[in-house]
């Protein structure tokens, strides 16, 4: 049986190379990869992942990437006149003052970036499991992760009482 916190590292990776197949559909192809010429972030990141699998590094390695790209992305957003970047990069801050498990930290970021866009909860979960449609593993966890987000925040959409 894996490391609980090498599975958490996997997701994490896992929920970021998600994200970036999603902003290459929403920016296109030449986009993207122009955007992503100047860095080699998603290499460094899927090389990570497959490293961490492998068992080539620990998780503590895989942990300190991950905390480099995240530097990068709050670097990024500070720089950047983008107000639903700045709130996503808080609510991750935030995420991770909690003490959430890094693949929440990087689920909220993705969740208020989505609020911010008109996003209902309901399409951006849904976008979240398809994004890992042939990784149950990886639903599962991201909905383990998103139901905490949910209930105990930090959390984009308005909480509503249902009886």
């Amino acid at each position: 049986m894996k490391d609980n916190s090498q599975d958490e590292s996997v997701l994490a990776l896992k929920e970021i190379m998600r994200q970036f197949k999603k902003m290459r559909d929403t920016m296109g192809d030449e986009a993207m990869d122009h955007a992503l010429d100047s860095s080699s972030e998603v290499q460094d990141l899927e090389r990570t992942r497959e490293n961490l699998l492998a068992g080539r590094i620990t998780v503590e390695q895989a942990q300190h990437e991950l905390d480099r790209v995240e530097e990068l992305v709050g670097q990024a957003a500070r720089e950047a006149d983008d107000p639903a970047l700045v709130t996503s990069v808080e609510a991750q801050n935030e995420a991770r003052a909690r003490q959430l498990p890094p693949a929440a930290e990087v689920l909220v970021s993705d969740a208020v970036r989505s609020a911010a866009q008109g996003i209902s909860k309901e399409q951006w979960i849904a976008e979240v499991l398809r994004g890992h449609e042939r990784d149950e593993a990886a639903q599962l966890g991201c909905l383990r992760h998103i139901l905490t987000l949910w209930n105990d925040g930090p959390w984009p959409w308005p909480r509503t009482n249902a009886q």
